[in-house]
């Protein structure tokens, strides 16, 4: 119902305020509307309730929908947020999102985006959500109609070390 109460798609101070307030709510619904909602509007400070949304429900596959769908700008800072918490990367919910959410970055084909996404990559050390990242940002990439392997020396790194890891039998 707020939504239309957003003047060239940007909230007042206080409703601003009140709808912050709403990614913590205890109940999911609430949370899902919110995580529409932040998609009505412009501005970096909607990225903050997205990733905290993501935070508490990355179990919910509708929720995490809802926050993609809200992602067409924002999308790598989002991803940024996320993954420079080593707790959430731990959680289920977490290591299913995180996936979705760099396709998203690479889908939107931003090369300083993808270049961030991929030195993150490289320094994480856990290795299945490394790979299952990186094919999620290959993915993504390709529907942008770019190649993972076209994406600089980043990418040649990450790949190397993708065939060390094949090739390691233990």
């Amino acid at each position: 119902l707020a939504e239309r109460f957003f003047v060239d798609r940007r909230a007042s101070a206080d409703l601003w305020s009140r709808l912050k307030s709403l990614a913590a709510d205890p109940q999911a619904n609430v949370r899902y509307q919110l995580a529409f909602t932040l998609g009505e509007l412009s501005g970096s400070e909607r990225l903050a309730s997205l990733a905290e949304i993501a935070r508490h429900d990355s179990d919910d596959k509708w929720i995490r929908a809802a926050i993609l769908s809200s992602l067409a700008q924002g999308a790598n800072d989002v991803f940024q947020d996320l993954t420079s918490d080593k707790n959430y990367r731990s959680t289920p919910g977490g290591r299913e999102f995180l996936p979705e959410l760099v396709s998203v970055v690479g889908a939107q084909n931003r090369p300083e985006a993808t270049r961030e996404a991929l030195k993150f990559l490289i320094q994480l050390d856990d290795a299945r959500l490394k790979f299952s990242m990186a094919a999620a940002l290959s993915d993504g990439l390709r529907r942008a109609g770019q190649s993972l392997a076209d994406s600089g020396d980043e990418a040649a790194t990450l790949l190397t070390l993708a065939s060390s890891a094949a090739a390691n039998e233990s």
